[in-house]
């Protein structure tokens, strides 16, 4: 069991006679709660009934409490950041690799490494201007080749991988014009608008599903308008995925699609919130999902808990008080740097709205608090909406020699950094930047609330002092 701190006993007799008045969760201490050996999600949101009301924050300095010193532990949480390719596929020795990097709020010592066929090519420090930066790699031989950002030794996000090779583009190209996954039976829908030579294509396809040059799933499609095609295709594995298509009557013709968000961590359900009503975040969209920050947001079952949030995205983030609350403390996780700050809110009384100052993006807020002398223990994600909007006006095709003209309008802001990527539709690429961002922030989530949907430790303590030692062990 990995505890959130180290227990020091102190005072051996004073420790016994605590152990059955203490509660230990996951970013908070109950002294004087009743604490029965439970393990399920919902004693941990609505345990049995107790008398007394302190909650002490497991974040920071150590903390004597009741003949213990509590040493909060150090929580793995990175900041927010991510690094993507502009295509997947280049030429060996003629294209240059332009790698996007954003992180909103950049530490000290971020680092790019750059990894060819599983060997180190090349390390080299990033200074990030407004939240992002560009690195070139160029004259590249043939190769696998994978990226990731680093702070300080310490990988960042998930790496972004890309090949170079010899090629000839085959004359067919395809466009992905919707998905969603169905996770009742793990299948994919999709539409897709594909073309060859400039012209809707209306042939019959052979569109397989593929992971890593393997073929998960397939099905023959026949256009249902020039140019368009639906399907659906079983989806198990790591992914990330890739729809690939093949003309039935000219092999020749081929075209893969890259699917955003097609990986498992990414494509698996996080739960964000749980206050009031389970908010569960993906980067696949499903039916009902509501998109936002590159991913997908779903309600999920009602839970009748003292604190309850009405909206996970809005500029305020307001928790909304139910009945009555003893010793209020809130942790708040600013998701963009990885910190971690205590907010000391005391007492609060039902239909009391509490405003949690934040300047960040994202956050997720776990409160700790004692109600009608029960233990509490919940937590929900904050999304501040975009308000920037940016309308891209570009022509689909250029003939050769002919200048290329893009026009960039922006809503919401006076300047923003914007990436403009221009190349051949053919030529996909994998990952996008709001996706790998959105994806981030999933894993940071997943990551600081894992083992919570387990409920409280439960408290079953050895106390070696016959040994002499004064560490206690605690059990699972």
């Amino acid at each position: 069991m990995n505890l959130p701190v180290d227990i020091r006993v102190d005072d051996n007799t004073v420790a016994i006679k605590t152990q059955d008045s203490f509660t230990l969760g996951h970013y908070f201490a109950f002294v004087d709660a009743k604490a029965e050996p439970k393990r399920s999600r919902m004693t941990r949101l609505l345990a049995e009934p107790t008398t007394t009301h302190r909650v002490i924050p497991l974040v920071g300095k150590p903390i004597a409490v009741a003949g213990m010193t509590l040493t909060p532990r150090e929580r793995d949480i990175a900041p927010l950041g991510a690094v993507v390719a502009d295509r997947d596929l280049y030429r060996a020795e003629q294209d240059t690799v332009y790698l996007f990097i954003a992180m909103p709020k950049p530490r000290k010592g971020l680092e790019l490494t750059v990894h060819c066929n599983g060997e180190m090519l090349s390390q080299r420090a990033i200074e990030v201007e407004d939240g992002v930066a560009m690195e070139k790699l160029s004259m590249l031989l043939p190769g696998s080749y994978r990226a990731q950002l680093s702070v300080s030794g310490r990988l960042i996000g998930t790496p972004v991988e890309f090949t170079v090779a010899t090629y000839t583009l085959a004359p067919l190209s395809g466009r992905l014009v919707s998905h969603e996954l169905d996770r009742n039976n793990d299948e994919l829908r999709f539409e897709l608008a594909v073309e060859s030579y400039q012209v809707p294509f209306e042939g019959e396809l052979e569109v397989s599903l593929v992971e890593d040059h393997r073929e998960v799933s397939s099905t023959h499609l026949k256009a249902e308008a020039p140019g368009r095609y639906a399907g659906r295709l079983a989806m198990n594995g790591e992914g990330p995925f890739r729809l690939q298509l093949v003309s039935t009557d000219d092999a020749e013709r081929v075209a893969q699609v890259a699917i955003p968000g097609s990986r498992a961590m990414e494509r698996d359900v996080t739960i964000i919130g749980e206050l009031g009503k389970e908010q569960l975040f993906s980067m696949m969209p499903e039916p009902g999902a509501l998109p936002l920050r590159g991913g997908f947001v779903t309600e999920g079952d009602f839970l009748a808990t003292p604190l309850v949030v009405e909206e996970v995205v809005s500029d305020r983030f307001t928790l909304h008080v139910k009945k009555d609350l003893d010793a209020l403390q809130l942790v708040v996780l600013d998701l963009e740097s990885g910190e971690l700050s205590v907010v000391d809110h005391g007492n609060a009384k039902a239909d009391d709205e509490i405003l949690v100052e934040s300047e960040s993006l994202l956050c997720t807020v776990f409160a700790g608090c004692v109600v009608d002398g029960r233990p509490f223990e919940g937590y929900s994600s904050f999304i501040r909406p975009s308000r920037l909007a940016i309308d891209v006006d570009v022509p689909e095709t250029i003939l050769p020699g002919q200048d290329l003209v893009v026009r960039l309008s922006l809503e919401g802001a006076s300047d923003a950094p914007v990436l403009l990527s221009v190349r051949d539709q053919r030529l996909t690429a994998t990952d996008r930047p709001s996706v790998r961002l959105g994806a981030s922030a999933k894993k940071t989530i997943t990551d600081a609330t894992a083992g919570m949907d387990e409920g409280f430790f439960e408290n079953e303590w050895i106390l070696p002092s016959i040994l002499g030692e004064r560490d206690v062990v605690f059990c699972a």
